[in-house]
């Protein structure tokens, strides 16, 4: 099967690929290209899709995630991924 992608021009080629519409990058199989998908998207123009059923944070969910980003170790993060 072979199909091209009208935004990117790419040719698609392959029994069961998969192409992703907002990076365009294109896999081998749907299992590829499911593993890529994300819960949430940013586009280049700064447009977000996420979930259908997505509803804003509480107060209190908020604050907790606040505080959880606040624990990450961003320095030992990038020493570790680094060396």
């Amino acid at each position: 099967m072979q199909w091209t992608c009208h935004k990117c021009d790419s040719t698609i080629i392959g029994y069961r690929p998969e192409h992703c519409t907002v990076c365009h990058e294109t896999f081998t199989s749907t299992r590829s290209g499911d593993m890529h998908r994300t819960l949430w998207t940013v586009t280049l123009d700064g447009a977000i899709y996420g979930p259908q059923d997505w509803q804003p944070l509480t107060d209190t969910e908020a604050e907790d995630l606040h505080d959880m980003i606040d624990m990450i170790d961003v320095d030992a993060i990038i020493a570790e991924a680094t060396r």
